[in-house]
């Protein structure tokens, strides 16, 4: 009874939680972010003079960030203190001005790198293979942000720099923020923004699968606990019957009478004769 009563209770948290973006799923609030950056790419690629706007761009970027997935998913679920101290914690986490304007959005992972011992990697890591995984994406923003080829030359650093990092296992993925990447194509970006005006309307975007996985996880979890828990008792049983029946033989059982000590013969006919 006490297994099912945390079975429940592991359910209605699995299913009722939304994550760690006020009323927002991690779902909805990275569609919404995506959205924004969505309008940074557009804007820039419809910009005449881009390197020259890109400031200005990204300012109304942050703008949106704040306006559109914290106000929606923070505002009426936190008080203003907190408010203002999460908007400046995910305007932080947004990446900086030289972030977007330099980058492209897609932060360099150079860095990550600086304090790695190489022979805790798999591979080795070094500047000229991080250059050579970086290189074709931030010159070719650089050099036009508004080239069709940043569609596929954004998906190709996006695996190249998870392949690098997850080949060395000092580096922390956490501080990896791939997942606040702009989206370059423009088939994602279109999906994104329609994705993006349903949650504002009410609708999530977190699919079947994103709650039925979560509760089949901790089912599995539980199932496998109860288990061990059965198997447990099972074992204990025929032991616990042995020590019940243990002291019904002792009872039973008469004590032995001690012998008396046999005395020779011998000795018995000679104290006679004396």
């Amino acid at each position: 009874m006490k297994a099912v009563f945390v079975y429940i209770l592991c359910l209605l948290f699995v299913a009722g939680a939304k994550g760690n973006h006020g009323k927002c799923d991690f779902f909805d609030y990275g569609i919404l972010v995506h959205s924004c950056q969505g309008e940074f790419v557009g804007k820039l690629q419809n910009s005449k003079q881009p390197h020259d706007d890109c400031f200005e761009i990204f300012r109304e970027t942050q703008n949106c960030l704040v306006n559109r997935p914290i106000a929606f998913c923070y505002k009426d679920n936190v008080s203003e203190e907190e408010l203002k101290k999460i908007t400046q914690e995910e305007l932080k986490y947004f990446g900086s001005e030289s972030t977007y304007c330099d980058f492209g959005g897609i932060q360099a992972i150079d860095s990550m790198f600086e304090d790695v011992e190489q022979d805790t990697c798999v591979e080795e890591v070094n500047e000229t293979v991080i250059e050579k995984c970086e290189h074709s994406f931030y010159n070719e923003f650089r050099n036009n942000p508004s080239s069709p080829k940043l569609c596929n030359l954004s998906q190709e650093i996006h695996a190249c720099q998870r392949t690098l990092l997850a080949a060395c296992r000092e580096i922390s993925m956490t501080k990896f923020r791939d997942h606040y990447e702009p989206p370059y194509c423009l088939t994602t970006a279109r999906d994104i923004e329609e994705k993006s005006k349903e949650i504002l309307a009410g609708k999530s975007h977190a699919t079947f699968l994103d709650v039925l996985i979560p509760l089949l996880v901790v089912s599995v979890v539980i199932v496998i606990g109860l288990c061990i828990g059965f198997c447990r008792m099972a074992r204990n049983e025929p032991k616990q019957q042995n020590n019940v029946e243990q002291p019904k033989n002792t009872v039973q059982e008469q004590p032995k009478e001690e012998e008396a000590e046999s005395v020779p013969l011998k000795t018995i006919v000679t104290t006679e004769v004396e």
